[in-house]
């Protein structure tokens, strides 16, 4: 490990222990313990078994689109520096730019919002990643694809889980009052699950192409929609 590598991770380690500090004296418990929750396993388990089987819950989206973003996650850093041969500058730019999409779209859902549902959005955001999805792949299969064309096609494909996770989330929240957070904790665990497994699954088939990489988020996104159109295409949640 070089210099700058220890360096590196050290200030990490300095940023993290500033924040934690920080949020132990800046923000104060609010909320008192409430005795009226359990704690038990079992109790736990059944709390997350009703939510996963409540036809509102919108767990699958989410999930296979997580998927094909630890996909990305995991396979851009190989792709971009081997594959395309950026430098490690230029490398953090394009990286930068690619989750900065992902930021816009999700502060543009807020103002489309205003005139569609969550749920029309979530659809039609499902449809455009995988329509993406399909395009990266058989344009990088044919090694048609240059670094300018990885840029836009990836910047997009992110950019869509901004309108993806949002309202997924929403709706999946949307139907429960006292156990919001357990749904939320269910959710989460569920993205996070689906991530660790795809960037398993990348570490097992990577062949020094970006193939892999693009094969996986097809796969994530083209199981999200499905999901979405199919699973729960007849799902009465009320979108907000």
């Amino acid at each position: 490990m070089t210099n700058n590598e220890v360096m590196g991770d050290l200030n990490v380690y300095t940023y993290a222990l500033i924040i934690l500090i920080g949020v132990m004296i800046i923000f104060k418990e609010s909320k008192l313990i409430d005795k009226t929750v359990s704690l038990r396993a079992v109790k736990i388990i059944r709390t997350y078994v009703g939510i996963f089987t409540n036809k509102r819950f919108y767990p699958f989206a989410t999930t296979f689109a997580s998927a094909g973003f630890f996909a990305y996650l995991a396979g851009s850093p190989h792709v971009l520096l081997k594959f395309y041969g950026v430098t490690q500058h230029t490398f953090g730019i394009l990286f930068g730019a690619i989750a900065l999409g992902l930021i816009l779209c999700s502060q543009v859902n807020n103002i489309l919002l205003k005139k569609y549902s969550s749920k029309v959005i979530l659809q039609k955001a499902l449809f455009v990643q995988s329509g993406l999805g399909i395009v990266s792949y058989l344009f990088l299969s044919i090694n048609y694809l240059n670094l300018i064309g990885f840029f836009i096609l990836a910047f997009l494909f992110v950019g869509c889980l901004g309108f993806i996770f949002s309202n997924a989330t929403a709706l999946s929240i949307l139907s429960f009052d006292k156990e919001a957070g357990s749904a939320s904790a269910l959710l989460g665990s569920l993205q996070m699950g689906a991530g660790a497994v795809s960037s398993s699954i990348l570490s097992i088939i990577s062949n020094g192409s970006g193939k892999p990489m693009m094969l996986l988020m097809l796969i994530g996104a083209c199981l999200a929609s499905l999901s979405m159109f199919f699973v729960q295409s007849g799902y009465d949640a009320e979108s907000p």
